[in-house]
């Protein structure tokens, strides 16, 4: 007889399942965007202190700030600012008295300035985005838009800009002035602060050295330097006087090399200064201070900043109390700024947060205004790398702006502490 057939061996236990796996946890929602009001000044919403005017503007009268505010929010997000009067003057108010008050409201650029003529009102920006933990009215804004306040030692000379053989320095003044009108509802302040009131620039070009001094005080006339020898001061230089009309609108241009040197009275209450070569613009403007008649009609520098280049692709990253905001890395970063809210207010914030090192680091050698020696010095670099922004102890905030480059992250600039414009 055959032999039974084998039974198949038997099979081993079943595993027991997996455990399943913990479910991924959600992702976090998205952060509502914040919107903080930044008190501006005295006066309607400007684009800049330089009264260029919002692309739109609406005004009707309102019984209270906060329905001025509503008319604003109502066109949000592209309303950016209003100005509000408690009891708007006729002239103000395109003629239409408002004894219950009177709103302005605009859009849609970001306002950093206000028409300081427009007594009576108050202008109030909206930023969206991270609210900074700093307050105040800052007088440097960074290329990202970084705010802070530099009073400076009185008398002595900060570097602004350190690029490859293109230096900019500002003397910095102490100056007490007062701030608002002399009606008997207006807010009145006095300030204990400073100013740029002179600009020194220095270039190499091709074959020369250049220096331009512009004063404050002598808005028409900017002296120029020319010199075959490097160091310049080695050197007995051919020197060129600028000087434009005193009252009318003029202008002059001189061509040292590809470095452009252009003097312009606008009007004749302002006029400027601006030096180009082919990877930055400066402009320092002559404007008189807020209150002019309150302050003996002094006068003040505003100096700006143009990249007309990808500062991000360029090999010397530009440094400087305002050059170094141009690190290219869209993260704006607000430092130390003033308190403007009593009536007698002492500036003394030196930048602390938002510059690398302290404000000692970037102080010119008196004996030489246009000396680019400092301890960030670029002048005579061959490569620099931008400053790690990580390291300032400031407020850190996403650029409102494209990050791509310091090009695409916007100018950089300094306004006088009579410009309550920025925070």
């Amino acid at each position: 007889p055959r032999a039974p057939p084998l039974s198949p061996p038997p099979l081993p236990p079943l595993l027991p399942a997996p455990p399943a796996s913990p479910p991924s946890p959600p992702s976090p929602p998205d952060l509502p965007q914040q919107i903080k009001e930044v008190y501006l000044g005295e006066g309607y919403c400007r684009l800049n202190m330089q009264e260029d005017k919002l692309s739109g503007g609406l005004s009707a009268c309102v019984a209270s700030r906060d329905e001025c505010r509503q008319r604003c929010v109502k066109h949000a997000p592209s309303c950016s600012c209003y100005s509000y009067a408690h009891d708007a003057p006729d002239s103000y108010s395109f003629g239409d008295f408002c004894p219950i008050g009177h709103c302005r409201w605009y859009w849609p650029e970001q306002a950093y300035g206000y028409a300081a003529y427009a007594y009576g009102y108050s202008a109030y920006a909206r930023r969206s985005g991270p609210s900074p933990t700093v307050e105040g009215d800052p007088h440097l804004i960074g290329a990202h838009g970084d705010r802070f306040a530099f009073k400076g030692r009185n008398a002595s000379v900060y570097a602004l800009l350190s690029a490859r053989h293109f230096q900019l320095n500002g003397l910095f003044l102490a100056q007490t002035f007062v701030m608002g009108g002399t009606c008997a509802r207006c807010f009145r302040k006095t300030v204990h602060g400073s100013f740029i009131r002179a600009v020194y620039v220095s270039s190499i070009t091709a074959a020369t050295a250049v220096r331009v001094e512009y004063k404050a005080d002598e808005p028409s006339h900017a002296q120029l330097k020319v010199s075959d020898t490097f160091p310049a001061e080695l050197d007995i230089p051919t020197e060129r006087d600028l000087t434009v009309s005193v009252t009318k609108p003029d202008a002059i241009e001189r061509l040292v090399d590809a470095l452009s040197v252009r003097l312009e009275r606008k009007h004749s209450r302002e006029a400027s200064l601006t030096v180009r070569n082919a990877d930055f613009e400066v402009v320092a403007a002559s404007r008189f201070l807020a209150w002019s008649g309150q302050n003996a009609n002094s006068k003040r520098l505003d100096v700006t900043i143009n990249p007309l280049v990808e500062v991000a692709a360029t090999k010397v990253a530009p440094h400087g109390l305002l050059g170094q905001t141009f690190d290219a890395d869209g993260v704006a970063v607000d430092g130390a700024v003033d308190d403007y809210s009593p009536s007698v207010v002492h500036t003394s914030a030196m930048g602390e947060g938002a510059i690398e090192g302290v404000a000692e680091d970037y102080e010119i050698p008196q004996a030489d205004p246009f000396s680019a020696v400092f301890k960030y010095s670029r002048f005579d670099a061959e490569y620099a790398a931008p400053r790690d922004a990580s390291k300032l102890g400031g407020v850190h905030r996403v650029a409102m702006v494209d990050k791509t480059s310091g090009r695409n992250g916007g100018m950089a600039a300094s306004l006088g502490d009579d410009v309550v414009a920025m925070a």
